[in-house]
């Protein structure tokens, strides 16, 4: 069975370290203690090295100590642990050289317990009679679990945050490969404060929300992270500059998952006021929310409202959902309610709302009803209001005189006749499920006769 610390591991330890303390765990789990505490201390020690090996040159140590003092020591498999037992108890406060490398949060306290440990495994190592059990292996744990984030170059925040900023500037040298590795180790070194980062981040570069070719890959995989510190973190942070959600939406969908799983009253607060009155939004945008927002829960979404808004109805035109998305649409009857309430002038058939309707300057045509038809959950109900515009459209059209005001009614004629014949046998059937008759719909069946389609 899988144990805390292999998971921790697996988050926190270099690449090299995790092999180690895959071993370790294995030890442990069959009663070699001794070896279990030895291999977890190489792991710990291994990390340390590896992390001062990968990182860059601060500016406090000058190059040829850095590189002569440090860095080649600790590349070297036969000095490397030495060097590092001095690196430790050079550190101090405003050091110099090789005591520069470190800043703890408490210089005396980490020394010191960094000092026990390392005794303990030279007791172990050397067989000095060192008493070793389960015990001792699960303390080093704890202790390393505690300490860990401490040993980073120029004390961890300042480094990582410089590491950001760098990765993010030159993410296409960098890579995702060790942009993961530094999300790793800000999760470990921030933890619940890691959201302070991003907003750091966030204070160096304000235009960094902004999506653009140069920073996708990077956000990419800030978003796809598999930590879950750094990816609470962020969805926070995004919180806190929701205005950037839309377009984040577009381009990480996921996001809005993450969004709602760690702010409840998101959609409420702030998602549905802006659906509903109108903001600028992209269509397929618009009706991708409006699914996942139905799909969380219906009773969130004033769907008289946003039907009600013609400009959310022209997006009519340009739809790309999957079918199950549709389905969504479909169970809440979103179609038919804008059709009705955006698109109620449709029906309107008195020679004044046609004037304004097919005005020059009017922003309403035939053209988003006859599309929204194409989606409209059928029932009777649509049959009727059919039927019954087109009764008022004759009666209307008997009484017009001027040519403009005619045409204007057989604009409209030929669009509901564009309709009937190209759904007659969605209306034909309607009908004869509700035990009803062709000819009770007498204009209707007349459109259909016209176009020789009964």
């Amino acid at each position: 069975m899988r144990i805390q610390i292999e998971d921790w591991a697996d988050k926190n330890l270099t690449y090299n370290a995790i092999e180690l303390m895959t071993e370790a765990v294995m030890c442990y789990k069959v009663g070699a203690s001794r070896a279990a505490f030895l291999l977890s201390y190489l792991a710990f020690k291994t990390t340390i090295r590896e992390r001062v090996l990968g990182a860059v040159k601060p500016d406090t140590i000058d190059d040829k100590c850095w590189e002569e003092q440090i860095i080649n020591p600790l590349d070297n498999d036969n000095k490397w642990e030495e060097k590092l037992n001095a690196i430790v108890a050079a550190s101090k406060q405003d050091g110099k050289g090789e005591g520069a490398v470190f800043r703890f949060t408490n210089y005396e306290r980490i020394k010191n317990r960094y000092e026990y440990w390392k005794n303990v495994r030279n007791s172990c190592a050397h067989a000095k009679g060192e008493h070793i059990t389960s015990c001792t292996v699960e303390q080093f744990w704890n202790y390393m679990q505690d300490d860990i984030s401490e040993f980073y170059v120029l004390g961890g925040r300042v480094y990582l945050f410089d590491r950001l900023m760098y990765s993010y500037k030159y993410f296409i040298t960098v890579g995702e490969e060790k942009l993961r590795y530094i999300l790793k180790d800000i999760a470990l070194v921030y933890k619940r404060n890691t959201i302070q980062c991003f907003e750091n981040f966030y204070e160096k570069n304000k235009t960094c929300l902004m999506l653009n070719k140069s920073n996708i890959g990077f956000w990419t995989t800030v978003i796809d992270t598999d930590n879950e510190l750094i990816r609470e973190a962020f969805v926070d942070f995004l919180y806190q500059h929701i205005d950037s959600f839309i377009e984040w939406y577009e381009n990480f969908p996921k996001i809005f998952v993450f969004m709602v799983s760690r702010h409840k009253t998101f959609i409420q607060e702030w998602l549905m006021p802006y659906l509903e009155n109108g903001y600028y939004i992209e269509e397929n945008t618009f009706w991708k929310l409006l699914v996942e927002v139905l799909g969380v829960d219906s009773n969130l979404v004033n769907l008289d409202k946003i039907t009600n808004n013609y400009n959310r109805f022209r997006m009519i035109e340009k739809i790309e959902l999957q079918q199950m998305e549709l389905a969504v649409l479909h169970k809440n009857k979103v179609f038919k309610k804008f059709l009705y309430n955006a698109g109620k002038e449709y029906f309107f058939n008195d020679a004044n709302s046609h004037w304004s309707y097919y005005a020059y300057d009017s922003n309403m045509c035939d053209m988003f009803p006859e599309k929204c038809f194409e989606y409209v959950e059928w029932d009777i109900d649509v049959v009727e209001k059919i039927n019954l515009s087109y009764r008022e459209l004759e009666e209307s059209d008997n009484m017009r005189g001027n040519p403009d005001s005619k045409n204007n009614a057989s604009i409209r004629r030929n669009s509901y006749d564009r309709i009937i014949a190209k759904y007659n046998n969605e209306i034909v059937q309607i009908i004869e499920d509700n035990n009803k008759d062709l000819n009770e719909y007498k204009f209707v069946k007349c459109s259909l006769q016209k176009q020789n389609l009964v």
